[in-house]
């Protein structure tokens, strides 16, 4: 038979566990945001950004 203060720590360690998951979950969100916009770039020819210098002597 539980009682009140396991039911309590079990909830905590619930609670503690999603919160970890989401945490994750956001974390692995902005790294695949930032691979992908760094493919984009890629793929536009933006990846590597020109300093004024290299622009100046392209034009």
């Amino acid at each position: 038979m539980m009682n009140i203060s396991s039911i309590a720590e079990d909830n905590i360690r619930n609670d503690l566990q999603h919160t970890c998951i989401l945490i994750y979950k956001m974390q692995i969100l902005s790294m695949y945001h930032l691979l992908w916009t760094s493919y984009w770039q890629s793929g536009l020819g933006q990846l590597i950004k020109q300093t004024p210098e290299q622009q100046q002597q392209q034009n």
